[in-house]
């Protein structure tokens, strides 16, 4: 049985690692339209296992005070499979920093409770919605994203340019930050 709560310091500091890649089968194409951002995905050759890491440096234990996050964990049969971590941002965001489920227990529905508990954050606090920043280098959790009624809202592609396994890439095939967001029916 699938459960999801909100974990205190004590149980952050002992929360065993999650794995942080996935298998992807598809490259994501972004399109600009009319209407705004579109994602479009093309199979790969072969596909690829692709690592991912927290978006943030500070340990797990320590965000809620720092930030004021709030981390949900998932639970499938008592064994910790998942987690969240959203904070209020100043613009009246919900911002999901990091949603991860372990590889051997994805496609039950793990994410999708995450989220959910991810969505009552932000209805509790009369916020706008949810926002998660993503990488097109990402197309799993692209897909969960547009399947979970978030719609892409803006691009950066500097933002991960940073990072040395991006600047060894041509320009044109460096990873791009998707900004997505998700309103709440208050918002």
């Amino acid at each position: 049985m699938l459960k999801v709560r909100k974990l205190t310091r004590e149980e952050l500091e002992k929360l065993p690692p999650l794995s942080a890649a996935c298998l992807c089968g598809d490259e994501t194409v972004l399109r600009m339209e009319r209407s705004g951002f579109s994602l479009g995905y093309v199979p790969l050759e072969k596909a690829a296992w692709r690592t991912f890491p927290a978006a943030f440096s500070a340990p797990l234990a320590e965000l809620p005070e720092r930030l004021g996050a709030s981390v949900y964990g998932a639970y499938l049969d008592q064994r910790f499979c998942g987690l969240a971590v959203i904070h209020q941002e100043e613009s009246g965001w919900g911002e999901i920093l990091d949603l991860r489920v372990d590889a051997s227990c994805r496609r039950q529905g793990v994410a999708t409770a995450l989220l959910a508990s991810c969505e009552g954050f932000a209805t509790r606090r009369g916020l706008s919605g949810l926002r998660v920043t993503v990488s097109d280098q990402n197309p799993v959790m692209c897909q969960f994203l547009e399947a979970s009624g978030f719609r892409v809202e803006g691009v950066d592609r500097m933002l991960y340019s940073r990072l040395p396994e991006e600047r060894s890439k041509p320009l044109a095939l460096r990873a791009c930050a998707l900004f997505c967001y998700k309103m709440t029916e208050r918002g």
